[in-house]
């Protein structure tokens, strides 16, 4: 796996963080609401049906990762602007990790539903 391939992702997930850190988020009117706005959004537009936030072919230990990156920036981008869209994407990143724990322990870098659906 070249780092290109998932840097994207997790790099996106780290700026909207950062932005909603210092209290930028994608409704209020502020000189970062479109940056804020754009990068929300094309996490949302890249989610994989399966709940998955991860870029490319990148291997399990680095989607892992991401996915975590991803989905937090995701539920404080809905935590902030209570976009409806952006929780349920939110939700189902939490659902995608939760998807890839141990039972009674941490998380595993390989994929293998053990859940039932919601």
């Amino acid at each position: 796996m070249e780092a290109s391939q998932d840097v994207s992702y997790a790099t996106t997930g780290l700026a909207i963080l950062a932005f909603l850190g210092a209290g930028y988020d994608e409704k209020t009117p502020s000189p970062y609401r479109r940056n804020v706005q754009a990068a929300v959004n094309w996490l949302v537009s890249k989610q994989k049906p399966n709940g998955g936030l991860m870029g490319g072919d990148a291997g399990y230990d680095a989607t892992t990762y991401t996915q975590a990156i991803c989905t937090l920036a995701l539920a404080e981008a809905y935590g902030m602007a209570k976009n409806p869209k952006v929780g349920e994407v939110a939700q189902k990143g939490v659902d995608c990790l939760l998807d890839r724990q141990k039972p009674y322990s941490g998380w595993r870098y390989g994929h293998r539903s053990t859940r039932t659906a919601r």
